[in-house]
């Protein structure tokens, strides 16, 4: 596993519209096949999912060697391209696309339980390809639903509670679901060219981005702004949706060329671009 050490900066952002002024490029880990996901946990672990491979990764810090669970297959611990990961602190959920299942894991990636989205006894609260998991602080699941283009929310105790996204004929119906993403009392739902925003209770409140991008690859928060990965460029929109900056990868100064984007994430002032192969990280740096 190769790790690039450097301390290349960019002027990236505009400062009179946000507050990070430049990228210091830290390290680069990993060797992934086709890896489609990163999500970074409170603790700062990072799960990386490559669909190249069937594999979920877990590095406890980009310093350390990861765990490794997965592989192709349909038996307990296996996936048919695993494409998320929450974790509540004690234990680790997977969304198992092609089985129609999401996973339980503890915290060594030991298999604990699963459920499926085609055995649930009443109609509304079956799933298919799921392609997203977030958890609320108090414990509550949103699931993203990728064959029926919406998010299903269950209780704290796993009971379904209710779908949103697919009923509504307004703006905040969902078409082309990609990611999930729970900030505080909002849910972001990444599209091809936007990203719809709903409260926890399924309420539409807005759309950002709306046909400014195509082809999202990803999104994360860095407050105050929501970012957007394509697959070769990262915008940046204010709380209220404006536009605040585009940022195309070609221009990102670092150690080597950055290959595609296909996700992006945030931790303590922390940057990581996902790419197929790798994780370029960089540290955030303020005026």
């Amino acid at each position: 596993m190769g790790t690039v050490l450097t301390l290349a900066s960019l002027l990236l952002f505009n400062p009179a519209i946000d507050s990070i002024e430049s990228l210091v490029e830290l390290t680069s880990i990993g060797s992934f096949n086709a890896a489609s996901r990163i999500v970074i946990d409170f603790r700062g672990r990072i799960f990386v999912a490559d669909h190249g491979t069937h594999l979920v990764y877990c590095f406890p810090s980009f310093k350390e060697s990861p765990l490794t669970v997965g592989g192709y297959g349909w038996t307990d611990g296996a996936f048919d391209t695993p494409t998320d990961v929450a974790t509540d602190g004690v234990n680790i959920y997977v969304t198992d696309y092609g089985n129609h299942r999401v996973q339980k894991f503890d915290q060594k990636l030991r298999f604990v339980g699963s459920w499926s989205g085609k055995t649930a006894t009443h109609e509304n609260e079956r799933f298919g390809y799921p392609k997203g998991i977030a958890l609320s602080e108090i414990g509550e699941v949103f699931l993203l639903d990728g064959e029926n283009n919406r998010v299903i929310k269950y209780s704290t105790i796993g009971k379904f509670e209710r779908a949103f996204g697919n009923i509504t004929t307004n703006e905040g119906r969902l078409t082309q679901p990609k990611r999930l993403l729970l900030r505080g009392k909002e849910i972001f739902v990444l599209e091809n060219n936007r990203v719809v925003v709903y409260d926890v209770f399924g309420a539409y409140l807005r759309t950002i981005g709306e046909n400014q991008f195509c082809d999202a690859r990803g999104v994360c928060c860095i407050d105050p702004n929501l970012f957007v990965a394509t697959q070769d460029t990262l915008y940046s929109f204010s709380k209220e949706g404006k536009l605040c900056t585009k940022t195309p990868r070609t221009v990102i100064l670092a150690s080597s060329p950055i290959e595609e984007i296909t996700d992006i994430a945030s931790y303590n002032r922390t940057l990581y671009l996902l790419t197929p192969n790798s994780i370029r990280i960089f540290e955030i740096q303020n005026k």
